[in-house]
């Protein structure tokens, strides 16, 4: 909530298909800078100052992928002006 605009909605989606599933968080906040993006996941990873008040060390999204990593799958990072910003963590299904 930190980092999503204030007038915007951050939507959670999920989506399901015969070999994966995914989670989805957007939000339309300031984008992350390109630079940051390849290692965004990275432990004390900082790439901005909004909400600088409000924030930790650096490791929820490194935490969040090695959650994600032990369960079989990964997260990744879209960002842009106009588009917004999307988590997508990704899991194999077992049948």
């Amino acid at each position: 909530m930190t980092y999503g605009a204030k007038e915007d909605a951050v939507t959670v989606t999920s989506r399901v298909e015969p070999d994966t599933f995914a989670i989805e968080v957007h939000n339309m906040g300031p984008p992350v800078p390109p630079a940051l993006l390849p290692t965004l996941f990275e432990p004390m990873t900082r790439g901005t100052e909004v909400g600088a008040e409000n924030r930790s060390v650096g490791l929820g999204l490194f935490i969040v992928r090695e959650i994600a990593r032990a369960h079989g799958g990964d997260i990744t990072a879209t960002s842009s002006l106009g588009e917004g910003t999307t988590f997508r963590a990704m899991f194999p299904r077992t049948h």
